[in-house]
């Protein structure tokens, strides 16, 4: 059973309650505003995302605890709003179990959008590794490119960004142990990979999700 079908019953009842009240104060904001969001979470299909309708459910609570703020006893609606708030706390339930299959997702999708950029970074690796001896202000330049790099990063595509600048490196450290690649230029790359990678790992981990956050729901 779809999950958004446990809200009809329960809006339907929130509804006419709502209206039985509206007939006795016709004229009231608040409650021409429940109304409003009610018909609004009615009208939501079946394929709406489960949290985009605990979000107008939550934010009908929140209303709706207005009026019972200073509702007499005869137009309570906390019979309604008991019903409500077992709804939203089954969902957030359901948001917190499936929370560790979310976040790989999400994290799938951080490392597909990093990837793109390998092609860049090659491209700018193999032409700085061609400069003169002495382009010390070439040099400069690339420095700055791969601190933009990581600069610009989102902080989900941050650890697959500076990743992949520490595997560049790994690579010219292999070009040249292997291949005997040691000019200047490549030890200079080398080393401004590595710095930079160096620099900024520091702020890896208040960009990486606790592991009570993935594992431990």
């Amino acid at each position: 059973m779809n999950e958004t079908q446990y809200i009809v019953g329960p809006l339907e009842q929130y509804k006419t309650k709502i209206a039985s009240i509206l007939s006795e104060y016709p004229e009231h904001p608040v409650l021409i505003t429940l109304v409003r969001l009610a018909d609004r979470i009615t009208g939501l299909v079946a394929t709406t995302p489960l949290m985009k309708v605990l979000k107008g459910f939550e934010l009908l609570l929140e209303k709706s605890q207005e009026w019972e703020l200073y509702a007499s006893k005869s137009l309570s609606i906390a019979e309604q709003l008991a019903v409500i708030t077992s709804i939203i706390l089954r969902w957030r339930k359901i948001e917190l179990k499936n929370w560790p299959q979310m976040m790989s997702s999400k994290e799938q999708d951080h490392e597909k959008k990093s990837a793109k950029w390998w092609f860049q970074i090659y491209r700018a690796v193999s032409s700085a590794c061609n400069l003169p001896q002495d382009s010390t202000s070439l040099h400069q330049s690339f420095f700055e490119s791969m601190e933009t790099f990581i600069q610009s990063s989102s902080i989900g595509e941050f650890k697959h960004r500076l990743g992949m600048l520490y595997s560049f490196h790994l690579q010219m450290i292999s070009e040249r142990d292997v291949y005997g690649l040691s000019t200047t230029s490549h030890s200079v790359l080398s080393n401004i990979l590595l710095n930079v990678y160096h620099h900024y790992q520091q702020f890896l981990p208040s960009c990486v999700a606790p592991p009570s956050m993935t594992s431990d729901i």
